[in-house]
């Protein structure tokens, strides 16, 4: 196996493994989802729910079918495309000065959320406004930093497919 085809393997595992630990919780308590889906202010109150139950398995399949290599420049076109979506979305709710948390992973355990509660512990100057801005810019440097392997895994897929003719 070259050093390219490892890469990619590593890549495709990571993406896709972000993708099924985040779809878990999500798809264990979709009520909580809906929740974070309406504090960002953007969906038509009417989709919510619906757009609370599909993205998880989307997400979880997405992963799937990297991992499993079914499909998987699909797969890693579809998680880019998902990552992107998110952080517009959080970019703009920083922008707006909204806070909404990004669901992406459980609340309990997000390395923002305890970054900011951190932050918030040893700065206790800043205003509720200020910690839910750095916890979002935190949601959307993560996504970021998850979308490099992801590209990652694109770009040496399309390289083997090119290889192959």
């Amino acid at each position: 196996m070259s050093g390219y085809r490892i890469l990619e393997w590593v890549f495709r595992w990571f993406s896709g493994s972000v993708f099924i630990l985040s779809s878990i919780h999500k798809i264990m308590d979709p009520c909580k989802f809906a929740i974070d889906i309406y504090n960002y202010q953007i969906s038509p109150h009417a989709l919510i729910n619906l757009i609370a139950i599909v993205i998880p398995y989307l997400e979880l399949l997405l992963g799937i079918a990297l991992i499993a290599g079914i499909l998987p420049r699909g797969a890693a076109l579809g998680i880019t495309a998902t990552l992107i979506f998110f952080i517009i979305l959080l970019s703009i709710n920083l922008i707006r000065g909204i806070d909404a948390s990004c669901g992406c992973f459980s609340s309990e355990s997000d390395a923002c959320e305890l970054f900011a509660e951190w932050y918030k512990s040893n700065h206790p100057e800043i205003s509720a406004i200020t910690r839910a801005r750095l916890r979002t810019l935190c949601d959307i440097v993560r996504d970021i930093v998850f979308l490099i392997p992801t590209i990652g895994a694109l770009i040496l897929l399309n390289r083997r497919y090119q290889q192959r003719g």
